[in-house]
């Protein structure tokens, strides 16, 4: 992935240790260049803007080392360029589990899921992959390292400045080193698909989900996609996915429960492995139409009515998805036309519930501008950042 963006900057650098990251900003910090971090650079290329002064790419791939593994204390400590799916490996060989699943575990390394606080699809009990972080190694962009955290639980006191990174998009220092709390490996892991033949399902769902939610890891409902096991949900209008992990007997008897509530309304479901489902399933997410896009987040209480709202309004998008966990929308219009008539009815509902606009402009906070004025003084590091750069000129290429 990382080769497919070389020709996007003038030079990649690809540091083996942090030593070497050092002598890199080093370097090319006294030639006024702008520094792109990345992992693999499976995102990144979805942040950067119009180019700015000489342009770096600095990938961490090829860190990727587990450094060390405390079994007692349910901790790792590994470097940045690792990917989630091979530090998932390693974990399930010492029975130990970082409950976090993203798409593409494969290609995502730590430290870019860091940077992005990249979102978690077992969120429904769970929490971000930033949230699961005890320890930060990290160099500015003056070269210096600096060590947050600790690499046990009960070190990590007073003020934390080991989250300052989450979600700051390779901008404020670049990450080498990360240590993170973990869970015990759970007894069962199983996901439920369900074949809803009407999206007045989902709420139906949400009941039966509510009785059980100490198992349940995730709850998404969408719209299929041409692929999407075609045989299986052929009359069907939408998925509906739960996860669910914990001690064998509890999830089997929660599935049971799942099974015995939704073929009260003639719905067809199936039981994976979640290992299996996350693996060969999820992909589909990305493949919904995404030319005309809406996103947005629904307090959870407000989901019922907002499936209701979906239900209403099937007939005009492409497809949706709604991670119940999170509250996170995404709306797929098929044209610009359908696209305005979903955004004024989602407007409506927004006003309805009190709720924020769906489609106020991201912009970087007056805070981290002080921040980020404070760490990198001379604005080196990815400059060009779409989301959080503190130069208003910034625009998509």
């Amino acid at each position: 992935m990382v080769e497919a963006l070389e020709s996007c900057f003038e030079d990649m650098y690809y540091p083996r240790s942090v030593e070497e990251v050092r002598d890199i900003i080093g370097k090319v910090s006294q030639d006024d260049c702008n520094i792109v971090p990345m992992g693999n650079g499976t995102k990144v290329g979805e942040y950067i803007g119009n180019h700015v002064q000489r342009t770096i790419g600095l990938s961490m791939k090829k860190l990727n080392k587990v450094l060390e593994i405390n079994q007692a204390n349910l901790t790792i400590t590994v470097e940045a360029g690792i990917s989630l799916f091979e530090l998932q490996k390693v974990l399930l060989q010492h029975n130990l589990w970082l409950p976090v699943v993203v798409q593409r575990a494969e290609l995502r390394t730590i430290g870019g899921l860091i940077a992005e606080n990249a979102k978690n699809y077992e969120k429904y009990s769970g929490k971000n992959i930033g949230d699961y972080v005890i320890g930060l190694e990290f160099v500015t962009p003056e070269g210096e390292m600096i060590r947050t955290g600790g690499r046990t639980v009960k070190n990590v006191a007073g003020y934390d400045f080991t989250h300052l990174l989450n979600g700051s998009i390779g901008t404020l220092a670049i990450i080498t080193k990360v240590t993170f709390k973990l869970k015990p490996k759970a007894e069962l892991r199983k996901t439920v698909l369900i074949a809803a033949a009407d999206l007045s399902t989902g709420n139906d769902l949400l009941t039966i989900v509510k009785k059980m939610s100490l198992t349940t890891t995730s709850f998404h409902l969408f719209t299929i996609t041409s692929d999407f096991d075609p045989a299986f949900f052929e009359r069907a209008e939408a998925i509906g996915v739960i996860s669910l992990e914990g001690v064998k007997a509890t999830v089997e008897d929660h599935i049971s429960k799942i099974q015995e509530g939704v073929r009260q309304n003639g719905v067809v479901e199936k039981v994976l492995n979640s290992t299996d489902y996350w693996e060969n399933y999820s992909s589909q997410y990305s493949n919904i139409p995404q030319k005309y896009k809406i996103c947005g987040k629904v307090d959870k209480r407000h989901l019922p009515n907002f499936i209701d709202l979906t239900c209403e309004s099937k007939k005009i998008f492409a497809g949706f998805f709604i991670d119940i966990g999170t509250g996170d929308i995404s709306m797929y219009c098929r044209d610009e036309e359908v696209f305005k008539d979903m955004h004024d009815r989602l407007e409506e509902f927004t006003t309805r519930y009190a709720l924020p606009s769906w489609m106020v402009k991201k912009r970087s906070h007056p805070l981290y501008r002080l921040i980020k004025n404070s760490l990198d003084k001379k604005n080196c590091l990815f400059a060009n950042n779409l989301v959080l750069s503190i130069n208003d000129s910034v625009t998509r290429k």
